[in-house]
């Protein structure tokens, strides 16, 4: 209930600040417990990709965000869990699996981290595991933001087709083929992010 108010909500405010496109949007049904997996550029990001896809979202992310009181009771109510990214938190993967099974969708950041510079930072395995351990499809995504976060700029969200557990030819879940799987997601997140970049260039050129 608070989600969808708070996604409303600020929907109008990042829509007047932002010229935000989207691309490829394919809103996710009802009762489809999936992965969605993006690049990590802004604190904004989990904002964007909510208002492409109708079900409730819930974020994974890094315990700092939840030691400010105020902010961490804003992340809870708009359902984000927390997870100690240097501790193997064995609790937030039960978690993110639990999710899961019970078909909702379990929104990470492969990266672990907001890249700095806009590029793409390497994919670590939490993705993979958890979908190792629900054999739960991959919905990839890309933001791009390019000129920065002033008031009319430019953002960008890109969707990329479901990829469906049986596609990564997981047998045994070994650390090499768990490296394949993020190896694969995150390739395909760096496509989408291209798709950003080629459709702000054509924007550009048609003004």
């Amino acid at each position: 209930m608070f989600f969808k108010f708070a996604r409303d909500f600020t929907k109008i405010f990042l829509s007047i600040w932002f010229d935000i496109c989207y691309i490829n949007k394919k809103p996710v049904g009802e009762g489809v417990g999936c992965i969605l997996a993006c690049n990590h550029v802004k604190a904004i990001d989990p904002l964007l990709l909510a208002y492409g896809i109708d079900p409730e979202i819930h974020y994974m992310g890094k315990k700092e965000l939840f030691q400010n009181p105020i902010l961490g009771m804003l992340f809870r109510a708009i359902n984000a869990f927390a997870v100690d990214r240097g501790a193997g938190d064995a609790g937030a993967l039960d978690h993110a699996v639990k999710l899961i099974e019970e078909n909702k969708i379990m929104g990470i950041f492969p990266e672990g981290t907001r890249s700095k510079t806009g590029e793409l930072l390497r994919g670590k395995s939490g993705m993979a595991v958890i979908a190792s351990r629900t054999k739960a499809s991959i919905l990839p995504a890309a933001v791009y933001y390019p000129n920065g976060c002033g008031f009319r700029a430019k953002a960008y969200v890109c969707y990329g087709e479901m990829l469906p557990y049986e596609s990564f030819n997981v047998t045994d879940a070994s650390p090499a083929q768990i490296k394949g799987v993020t190896k694969k997601v995150m390739g395909e997140i760096a496509a989408l992010r291209q798709k950003c970049i080629d459709r702000w260039e054509r924007d550009g050129m048609s003004k």
